[in-house]
């Protein structure tokens, strides 16, 4: 296992119970669930046996929203602890605990592959091959959604989560709004729509793009 991902992985296994206690208690600030649900489903008419993965489900109520509107999920989690969290939100929705880099799946075979607050965990290159990684599971009608926050330069290392309580160092990647535009474009997507959240408590604005294969 690389080292960044190591880091990553000890870090989210620190904070899942906090997670879990932020995830039933949003902030006003944040997006809700059904709306970011709502934001894929706007572009896309899909067969009632779709399939849905999450990557990175954390506290699986992403999961349960897509499992509540009748489609077929699963997800794979890097942290054991965030696994547990998400299965209980979501216990219909079978959750692989490993390295996504690590894993694969079946050609074409997924309806909509959703990385929510997740490339960012990942230095460019390895994001890069997840996005590559995506596009070959995604069907040609299939949806993407991957969201970042903005920065005002470039940077990636290893930085202490500050907005947490049980602050930890894990990797992250800083994305210009622009750059990050790039990315997604670089990687064979076609961004179909945009989303921006202000997430004034935490000081964060995020991106979000709903994409579709080039």
């Amino acid at each position: 296992m690389k080292e960044y991902i190591r880091v990553n992985q000890a870090c989210y296994d620190d904070l899942a119970e906090e997670y879990g206690d932020r995830a039933d208690n949003k902030s006003s600030s944040e997006e809700s669930e059904s709306n970011l649900c709502k934001f894929i489903l706007n572009t896309v008419t899909l067969p009632d046996d779709a399939l849905v993965l999450e990557i990175g489900p954390g506290a699986g109520k992403i999961l349960q929203c897509f499992s509540d509107l009748g489609f077929y999920t699963m997800g794979v989690e890097l942290s054991a602890k965030m696994a547990s969290l998400a299965h209980k939100s979501s216990p219909k929705s079978p959750i692989i605990i490993g390295d996504i880099l690590k894993i694969d799946f079946v050609e074409s075979q997924f309806d909509i592959i959703y990385l929510g607050a997740l490339i960012h965990l990942f230095p460019q290159e390895d994001a890069m091959l997840l996005m590559r990684k995506v596009s070959h599971w995604l069907k040609p009608t299939g949806r993407v959604f991957v969201n970042t926050t903005c920065n005002d330069k470039n940077q990636e290392g290893f930085y202490e989560k500050k907005d947490y309580h049980g602050q930890c160092r894990r990797f992250r990647r800083r994305w210009t709004e622009s750059c990050f535009n790039d990315f997604v474009i670089a990687s064979g997507f076609l961004v179909l729509d945009t989303m921006y959240t202000d997430e004034h408590d935490r000081g964060k604005r995020w991106v979000a793009y709903v994409c579709k294969k080039a």
